[in-house]
Order: structure tokens, then sequence, then C-alpha cells
């Protein structure tokens, strides 16, 4: 029994393992081959050449306009096959050769065409295109008088009905396709498994596919057998018979899954699937109209923004991002904050997956452990009168250029870099400072925020006269209370100072305290407001960013450093090791908490920092570089906290997190804390990271249970490779990076892992 359900299990890991390999375009385009195959038998050399000039029409389509703009392309990419592909099988084999041109250029022109404010095609190519193609055959006078009996798309002889009529075919000669209709919907053999394999191991949203399957079906069966109904045989509303002979499954398949122009909540998808299959039914029935499913098919992306939005928000009240106040009342924001926010408050934002919200972050007291050297001048923000009495942005510039400050934030990217690229955009610029810190592991930030907000709003200042915004705002993470009054204390505190009232308006907002907005794209769409979510660049934000305007988003601790600098010199940042920056450090030590490391001090040197491990424990691993990063063992204590000898060993300098990890503690239950946070921290605008990271999940819950996790280790390689080449932003990149990390390192706390003794000592494991 065992061995016949290792059998099975291995049965269903191809398809898996397919997808993980080949990605889920190229996916789509192999279960595209046998509807594809099959027509080309059935109707034949004509049918094969019909497709395959949809196809080569829609590749030229996409590579000669970037040729002639003298752009990078990809001669055969898989999403122009798929649309090639599926305007050929929607097609009949009688279609002329001029449709189908113009078919392919509207899919590939029009249809894929992103609007800037939607930041994604409106419609399906596809369907665009075999929209375009029904008009000028309802319009040709060649072509229109043989449609004025026929069915919507398919013209499928099950609803056909000729001028002396015909008797209706038998059951397995719809299942099987052996009749008239166009080259690809005929045959619901092909269609069926394609449709399993689609929804099962493909796609992710499959609930418009299921809705629409659902609802054709008991559509048909509820409506009135009337003389209305045009043009079809008496038998047209015989459920079985309209399922298997009509284009439902190939619309299912194929339309009502692509992630671009669907709704992205579950609720609406199933309205979507439910209104597409009404409106095709009901068109394809009542009407004599060719290409009503498509018409319905280009109806639903229409209404995809009000599905995402209005109808999604008024059902569920997820609308602007709201703030809980002390009286228990909620507010939108943007609000001007003071006492009368609740401590601990929970902010809601929309989002695919990810929800926030928790408790105000309890923080180590580090003591006199940090003292940023600008925070004991005796007069506040005396750096910054200095600079706006004696400096110029140039001089200021120079001297960032020269101390090789790097953004604090997690990228480590040159920060007078930052600053030269916006400087190089004309006004009106807008300045962010993001006070949000999603990073688990990760709190020096909200220290600052706590203990040093005057040194965070200095540098703020600073910066501002340099860049000279329109705008300045300050996001700060709303968990924490204390650290928006600070904030705001600091800000009405510089505006009492002559230099401060000149600074632009200065806002300070709750963030939406979601891991994906510490990309610079997510947090300026979750300002604006819209869902957070990172944005494909370019353009940059430094071009186009918060409404539209060249956005500089710099990191709190990164603008707490300048008072620092500027007063200082170039030469006392960079010190002996190349630059100072601050390290959270938590776990398994004496005394965790925030400090002042030199670029270059060892990770054991930080481990003695913190008093070293706690009493009666042994070092497993440490961490660097919070969840995104991997673990490292002992052995690698003696490493430079360096960037480049981080990344040779595995991990990454990231947002300068340390955390030790105890022999008592089970790295295989805290690599799955991280797998599961970044699956419900995906914001699931990508596919790569919305499905992988829940496989990621799913496949080390596996491995931590079975004898034998050698095929679940080798897919979660394989999904993590997909992962890192096609994600979006850095979340997807990053989020096999601490489970991989046990996989090289520990591989025997692994298989068996819930027999081994020394976890259960632990009783600390949760997998």
């Amino acid at each position: 029994m065992q061995l016949l359900m290792s059998s099975l299990r291995g049965i269903i890991n191809v398809p898996r393992r397919v997808r993980a390999r080949l990605g889920a375009k190229w996916c789509v385009v192999l279960l595209l081959i046998p509807p594809t195959v099959f027509g080309s038998i059935h109707f034949g050399l004509r049918a094969a050449m019909v497709v395959a000039l949809s196809v080569i029409g829609c590749i030229l389509a996409s590579v000669v306009p970037r040729i002639i703009a003298k752009k990078d392309y990809t001669f055969a990419h898989p999403g122009t096959i798929i649309t090639g592909l599926l305007l050929g099988l929607t097609l009949s084999a009688e279609t002329p050769i001029y449709m189908i041109v113009v078919g392919a250029l509207v899919a590939q022109l029009p249809g894929k065409y992103k609007p800037r404010w939607l930041g994604r095609n409106p419609f399906n190519p596809a369907a665009l295109g075999r929209t375009a193609v029904a008009v000028l055959e309802f319009t040709d006078p060649l072509t229109s008088a043989a449609w004025k009996n026929a069915d919507a798309i398919s013209g499928a002889s099950a609803l056909f009905k000729d001028a002396g009529g015909h008797l209706r075919p038998a059951i397995w000669t719809i299942f099987a396709g052996f009749n008239k209709g166009a080259i690809g919907e005929t045959s619901e053999m092909m269609l069926l498994p394609v449709c399993i394999l689609m929804l099962c191991f493909v796609v992710v949203k499959r609930q418009a596919a299921i809705a629409m399957i659902v609802t054709v079906p008991l559509l048909v069966i509820s409506l009135p057998a009337t003389s209305d109904i045009v043009g079809h045989a008496p038998w047209a509303l015989n459920p079985l018979v309209y399922l298997l002979s009509s284009n439902t499954f190939l619309l299912a398949t194929f339309f009502a899954t692509d992630p671009m122009t669907t709704p992205r909540s579950r609720f609406g998808c199933v309205i979507f699937g439910v209104s597409v299959a009404v409106l095709g039914v009901l068109g394809r029935l009542y009407t004599t109209i060719p290409g009503m499913e498509m018409y319905a098919v280009l109806v639903g992306n229409m209404a995809v923004p009000v599905l995402d939005g209005t109808l999604w928000r008024k059902l569920f009240r997820r609308n602007r991002p709201q703030f809980a106040m002390a009286d228990g009342s909620t507010v939108e924001l943007p609000v001007p904050l003071d006492d009368s926010i609740a401590p601990g408050a929970r902010f809601a934002v929309e989002s695919f997956f990810a929800t926030n919200g928790g408790e105000e972050p309890e923080i180590p007291d580090t003591g006199e452990l940090v003292r940023l050297p600008s925070a004991l001048c005796d007069e506040p923000f005396a750096v910054f009168r200095k600079v706006v009495a004696d400096a110029t942005p140039e001089n200021v510039l120079q001297i960032i250029r020269e101390s090789g400050l790097r953004g604090c934030g997690g990228a480590r990217f040159p920060v007078h870099r930052k600053w030269e690229a916006v400087l190089a955009e004309e006004n009106p610029r807008i300045l962010v400072v993001n006070g949000q810190e999603g990073e688990p592991e990760t709190f020096k930030d909200r220290f600052i925020m706590q203990n040093y907000a005057r040194v965070a709003v200095e540098g703020m200042a600073i910066l501002a006269t340099v860049i000279e915004p329109e705008e300045i705002v300050f996001v700060v993470t709303s968990r924490c209370a204390n650290a928006v009054r600070q904030i705001k204390a600091a800000v009405d505190e510089l505006r009492a100072t002559r230099e401060g009232a000149a600074l632009p308006p200065i806002r300070v907002v709750p963030g939406a305290d979601l891991y994906v907005c510490g990309e610079e794209t997510a947090l300026i769409q979750s300002l604006e407001p819209r869902r957070a979510e990172p944005q494909l660049r370019p353009p940059y934000p430094f071009q186009s960013g918060l409404r539209g305007l060249p956005t500089l988003v710099q990191n709190v601790e990164t603008v707490s450093w300048l008072p620092s600098i500027v007063q200082h010199g170039p030469e006392w940042f960079r010190g002996t090791g190349g630059g100072v920056q601050l390290v959270s450090l938590s776990g398994a030590v004496r005394n965790p908490g925030v400090y002042e490391v030199e670029t270059g001090t060892t990770l054991d040197e930080i481990l003695k920092m913190g008093g070293g491990l706690a009493q009666g424990e042994e070092l497993r691993a440490i961490a660097v570089g919070g969840p995104s990063s991997g673990l490292l063992p002992p052995t690698n204590l003696g490493l430079p906290f360096e960037h480049s000898a981080l990344q040779d060993a595995g991990a990454a300098l990231g947002t300068g997190a340390v955390r030790v990890f105890a022999k008592s503690e089970c790295i295989v239950a805290e690599a799955l804390k991280a797998a599961r946070f970044f699956r419900d921290e995906s914001c699931g605008r990508c596919t790569p990271c919305r499905v992988g990271t829940s496989e990621i999940v799913r496949l080390w819950e596996r491995a931590a249970e079975t004898q034998n996790a050698g095929d679940e280790l080798g897919m979660i390689g394989e999904v993590a490779d997909v992962m890192r080449q096609a994600s979006i932003c850095g979340l997807g990149v990053a989020a096999c990076n601490r489970v991989l990390s046990v996989v090289r390192h520990w591989p025997e706390v692994i298989q068996p892992h819930t027999a081994d003794a020394e976890v259960e000592r632990s009783q600390q494991c949760q997998v």
C-alpha cells in the first residue's frame, strides 16, 4: 500500500515538476498543443495553416515595432505564442487570411497596450483579436450570409440548425469533437483533461473558471424552451449537450484564468465567471451575432476595476486605509496625527493575501549602547541650521558622496547616486522617508523614531535642502503609536524654528505596515492610496513616483546618519572599516538591542557586543539580514559584517538584523515561519511569487513529515529558481533563502524531522 501511495504521489508530482521547470506560460503553451493537433487533423491542413498564421502574425506584430524602435525584443515570447494559439483555435478553418492578420494585429497591439494608470492590459488580447474577426465576419458581405444562422463563435453542429433540420448527434460524437465548429472548441475529449491540468497544476485563479463551468448548465436548464431561441436545434437547452457543444471549457480554461485581465480577489473572480457565463449563454441562444462569448469576456474585463474596487470595498468595507482612534472610531487617511491615536492601533489595507496589524513591538532596552553623535548637540537642529546658513546643496551632496553612505533599508544602494538621479529631473519633486520597517527581526528604525526622533527629522530636513521638494511625506509604522507621536512632535518642533518654517509642507502619515511596502514603488502605491504592489521599472520612482512626480524614497536610518556625517565629515563616517551602521541584535543573546557597528566587524564580535550567548545555550545558527537572508552555521562567525563576504556565504547584509539561534530552537520550524511569512505578505501581483511562496510552504511541510524528502527538496530548488528569475520585486527573489540555507547546511535535521529527539526535547517545533 505504501508503495502504491508513493507511486501515485510520484505521478501527481510530474505536472508540478514540469510547471516548476517550464513556468506557467510555457505550460499553457504545452497544454494548447493537444486541441491544436486534434483540430488540425479533424479539419485538415487548412486549419493548421489558420493556427500557424495566427501565431506568426502575433509574433511579427510583437517583434516588428520593437525592431523599428530599436528596442530589445524576444522573438518567441510564450505570452505571444499563447495569444496566437488561442486566437487561431477560436477561428474556423474557412476564416479568410486577411481576417486572421487583422485579428493578430488587434490582439498584439491594442490588446497588449498597458495604460499607465492601470499598470496592465485591460482586455484579454486573444478575446480582443477574436472579437475583431467576429466584427469583420458580421460585416463582410462574403461571410455575413453564412453567419446569419450560425452560433456565436464555434458554430458547433449540436447547437446549429440547418434550414432543413437534422438529428442530434450522439453524445459520444459531441464529446469527441467529430462535428463542425471552430478549430479548437469542438473536442471536449481534448479540452477536459487540459482543463483539469490547468486548474489543478498551472493557474492560481481558478474561481472564475469554476464559476463559469458551473453557471452555464444551471442557466441553460432554467431557460424556457421558447421560439425566441433562434438559430438553434430543439435540444440546445439540454445542459449536457450545451456544455459539450459550446466553447465553455475553452473560455473557462484559458480566458477566465488570465491573471492580468481577471479580478484579483476571489469574490471578484466568482462574479466575473458568473457574468461571462450568463452573457455568453444568452448571447448564443437569443442572438445570431457572432462572437458573443468573446464580447462577454471583454465586458467582464471592463468590469474588473469595478470588481477589484467599488464592489469589493462596499461588501467588505476595505476602502481607503483607516486608522483606529482612541474612542473606537476610525478615520480615513491622511489625517493629522495627535495623542488621540490609540496605542497599538490596527491599520487595515487592501491586499491579495497580506494582512497586517498587531501589538506594538517590544524593543529591547539598550541603555547607553547607542549614542548617535548628532543627538548630543545642546541645541536642537543645530546641524540643519548650519547647513541652511553656510552650505549649498552641492556641498552637502559632495560630503555624502565622499562618505560612501549607502541606503540602510536593505538594497544598500549608494545614497548620492539616488540624490543625483532625482536632481536630474525637473521640479516639482517629492521626498518620502520610509519608517515602516516591515522586516521581521529588525527594529532599529523604530528605536530611532522613539528615542532619536529629532535626529531623523533633522536628517530629513537636511535632505530637503538638497533636493528642494515641493512636499515631504514621513511614513511611520502604525504599529507603534509612540513612534508616531515622537516624529509628529519633532516635526512640530522643527516647524517652530525659522529655518524649519521655510521648508515645504511635511505630512506625517501612518504606513500600511505591509512587508512589501519596503519596496519603493509599492510604498508609493499605498500612499496614493492604491493596492500596495511593486510596479515594473522603468519608470523609476525618481522619474515618476508619488502623483507621477519625481520622488526620492529614503529609509529612516539613512536620513538619521546625515546630521552626523555633515557635522563630523565624511572621514569620520568611513572610519577604519568603510562605514558605520546600526544592527538589530536579537535571539539567544544576553543583551539584545541596537548597536553601532563598523563595516568589517566580525559576526563573533557583534555577538560579544550583546554579551555572548544566553546562559546555558549553545549556538545553532546565526541569521543576518532578516528572513529574506539565509542562516549561517557557527563556522561562519569569523565573517566580516560586510555585503560581499556575507553574499558569498549565502547571506545578505539586508536591513542589518542579526538574530542568534540556539541549539534548543528548531531551525526547520523557523524556516517554515519565514516561508509562511512571505506567503502571507506576497502582494499577489506576479504569479511566480504568489504561487511559489505557497508551494514552498506546502513542500517544506511535506519534507518535514516524510521519511524520504528528496523529491520535495528537489522541487523546492526548482520553484526557487523560477521565483528568482521571474518575480517582479525582491520579495519573490529572496523568499526561499532561509529554507534553502537549512537544506544546504543542516540536511540531517529535515529527514525525518519529527523523529529528531533534540527537536522533541525543545518542545518548540511548530511544523
